[in-house]
């Protein structure tokens, strides 16, 4: 299977063959059959598409989940430098950071 995610669209589009199937971040587990004309729709203006060959679904999975906590991690950081934020909104955004970070690290 091959497949193209986008972290900030929180979305893989899975290739199976003819078969086409998206997974969205927040339902792993509940694929959307698709049709070679959502396509256009599907990612919109996203620019951070990503391809990936021969992969598993748990593979997918991984990766989707990867992409979207590093557009996360983008997101918080381009809070964080905007000086024109109060400042209280900036440290929510670093609390979020390091949380973002050190999420999965406890269990090594």
């Amino acid at each position: 299977m091959n497949v193209v995610i986008s972290g900030r669209n929180a979305t893989a589009l899975l290739i199976d063959g003819e078969r086409l199937t998206s997974i969205h971040a927040d339902a792993i587990k509940q694929p959307v059959p698709r049709q070679s004309a959502d396509l256009p729709f599907l990612f919109g203006d996203c620019n951070d598409l990503q391809l990936f060959e021969n992969v598993t679904f748990d593979q997918v999975a991984a990766q989707l989940k990867r992409a979207c906590d590093n557009d996360d991690a983008l997101q918080l950081i381009l809070i964080l430098l905007d000086s024109e934020l109060s400042s209280e909104v900036r440290e929510e955004a670093a609390e979020a950071l390091e949380e973002l970070l050190t999420d999965g690290t406890e269990d090594n």
